[in-house]
This record gives C-alpha cells, sequence and structure tokens, in this order.
C-alpha cells in the first residue's frame, strides 16, 4: 500500500461530512466506505472520492497533488479525463479534520476498470500513457526531489541480480537449460535504456483497475498516487506486464503496443527496437520467484512454472514482432 495512504477506517464519517461542507461547499447525499477511500454523492448529484494522507506524508502529498493537477488538466485539455484533486476553501489540496487524518478531494469518475484480457481496451490505456508522456514534456515541469523515484535502469539492474540468485539455488524450477536466454532478455532490457536520457514525472502505477472504460468507450486514468519522476518508459512497461496476466501474447501484440505508444507520445522510430528489449525483462518471473524464495511450497512453484511459459512465450511472440516491425 502507498506509504501516503491510510485505511478510511481511520475517518470519522461525521467529520468528513462536516468538512466537505465547510471546505467544499458540498453537502453529501451519500457515503460508501471502501478499503482506502471514501466515495461521496453530494446533494447535486456529483460525485467525489476521499483519499486519506498519512501525517507524515503530507509534504510530499502537497507537492504531489500540485504536478497532478497540472497534467490532469493538460490531459483535459487532450479529451481524457484524469482525476485530479480539488482545492478547498482555503485554496489548499489538502484538509486535516478535526482529529488529525488528512485527506483530499478528487471527482469520482465513471466507468469500470479495464479489462486487461481485451486488446483493444489495453491499446487504448497505452495510448493514454503516451498522451500523458507527450502532456509532461510540453509541460517543461521541473523536477522535484520529493517525487524522485528510484530510476527504471537501476530497478532492472538490481532484478537482474536476483534472477541470477534465483537460478544459482539448487532447487529452483526453473530448466537450467532456458535460465541463459533469460539473463540475456533481462540484459538486453536493461542495455537499451543505457543511451536512453529521459527523466520527466510519469504514473507509475498503470495497473487494469487504474484505468476506467467510460460509458462513451473512451478511458480515463485514475490513482496518481505513486506517481514522480522516473523513466517514463516504466508506464508502459507496467501496462504491458499486467497485460500477460490475464492473457497470453499474440503475434502482433508487442507491434501494435509499440505503434500506438509511439503515435501518441510523439516518439521517433529508433525507440521501437528500445521498447522491443525492454517488453523481454522477465518481469513476470521475478515477481512469481520473489513469492516462491519467501514461502516455497507448491502453490508458488506452479505460479514459478506458469510465470516460466509466459515469459518463453513472450520471447517467442516478441522475435516475430520485433522481425516484422524491422526498419
Amino acid at each position: 500500500m502507498n506509504p501516503e495512504r491510510p485505511s478510511a477506517a481511520r475517518i470519522n464519517p461525521q467529520q468528513l461530512i462536516d468538512a466537505l461542507v465547510a471546505q467544499y461547499g458540498l453537502y453529501v447525499r451519500g457515503l460508501v466506505r471502501m478499503r482506502t477511500v471514501y466515495g461521496i454523492v453530494a446533494d447535486t448529484h456529483e460525485r467525489f472520492v476521499w483519499k486519506c494522507v498519512h501525517p507524515e506524508a503530507v509534504v510530499p502529498a502537497s507537492e504531489r497533488l500540485t504536478v497532478q493537477r497540472q497534467v490532469c488538466d493538460a490531459m483535459a485539455g487532450m479529451g481524457i479525463a484524469a482525476a485530479g484533486p480539488v482545492r478547498n476553501a482555503r485554496g489548499d489540496w489538502l484538509t486535516y479534520l478535526p482529529d488529525g487524518t488528512v485527506g483530499y478531494l478528487q471527482p469520482w469518475l465513471s466507468g469500470r476498470a479495464l479489462m486487461a484480457s481485451n486488446k483493444s481496451e489495453r491499446l487504448r490505456a497505452v495510448a493514454v500513457l503516451g498522451v500523458l508522456h507527450r502532456v509532461v514534456r510540453v509541460l517543461r515541469l521541473s523536477p522535484r526531489p520529493l517525487l524522485q523515484r528510484q530510476p527504471l535502469p537501476e530497478k532492472l539492474t538490481w532484478k537482474r541480480a536476483f534472477l541470477e540468485q534465483l537460478f544459482e539455488r539448487p532447487d529452483c524450477p526453473i530448466p537450467a537449460s532456458e535460465r541463459a536466454q533469460l539473463l540475456m532478455a533481462a540484459e538486453r532490457a536493461r542495455a537499451s535504456l543505457a543511451d536512453v536520457r529521459l527523466w520527466q514525472y510519469c504514473h507509475r502505477d498503470a495497473a487494469p483497475h487504474n484505468f476506467l472504460v467510460q460509458p462513451n468507450g473512451a478511458v480515463a486514468v485514475i490513482d496518481f498516487d505513486e506517481s514522480g519522476w522516473d523513466h517514463p518508459w516504466i508506464d508502459i512497461m507496467q501496462c504491458i506486464n499486467h497485460g500477460l496476466h490475464f492473457a497470453e501474447p499474440a503475434a502482433g501484440d508487442f507491434r501494435d503496443a509499440v505503434t500506438v505508444y509511439l503515435r501518441n507520445s510523439g516518439g521517433v522510430r529508433e525507440d521501437g527496437q528500445r521498447l522491443y528489449a525492454l517488453f523481454g525483462f522477465p518481469e513476470l518471473l521475478v515477481r512469481a520467484g520473489a513469492a516462491w524464495l519467501r514461502q516455497p511450497n507448491a502453490r508458488t512453484a506452479r505460479q514459478l512454472r506458469r510465470a516460466f511459459h509466459l515469459e518463453r512465450w513472450r520471447r517467442r511472440i516478441l522475435e516475430v514482432d520485433a522481425v516484422d516491425d524491422a526498419p
């Protein structure tokens, strides 16, 4: 769970209702408590979400919300809905309740969670991420030290080292004949970023539940709690990897994702081959391997073998798509 956001169970509902009236002029018709947020229905039938913030994370949260509002406004200008914060009566993003809990208000966007197994919906999410990255470049946002995240190249370096440690275990269920190719894929992905100096604000949590398919079919983006400065390709990498959890890749899937992303982000063709290499990083194996090491049993071993199957399938499709898309 993001350290900014404690459980919504800590919120006093009556204090929240009073604050909504005093700070936002909202008269509450209904409250819906979820795990980490409150859904709010106003008497005007407008819908909002109240997000909790840990008191120790107030300063970085305030900085993030300032940037998030700029980005969401710019995306709205491109016809893409994105959930940005709402200022209170004092002009601040954050509101303190009498018991000391802190939170902020944002619109409750309509729609359902994106179906990662649906290729059309996945590509619409890829397009939204491309627009997000292009908008951020146009805004020329100055980096904020409190929003600096561990860079993607560093993450790939230690994840590759983790795979080496995993493969050294004598009880590792991954076939020894396949391990060298998996490590090579991890190294190619890491090397693909070596000469690409991109560092900008990005979403950093591009999971299916953070994209909403709205009634008109458009895709909105929500939950910027992990956002910050990083290599922007972390977003597209996350989006692709989440898709693999729900559907085995088919020929053309990676090619189409690269095409859609470059078209919407304003990227250059040379970036395409780097993205193919990045998409080959065996992220599913890293995650399943970590779970197996934490709790080695029959269930986690099956999950690790399943991840290996998907990684081998990923490699085959990537080889086909990269050749088909070669200049």
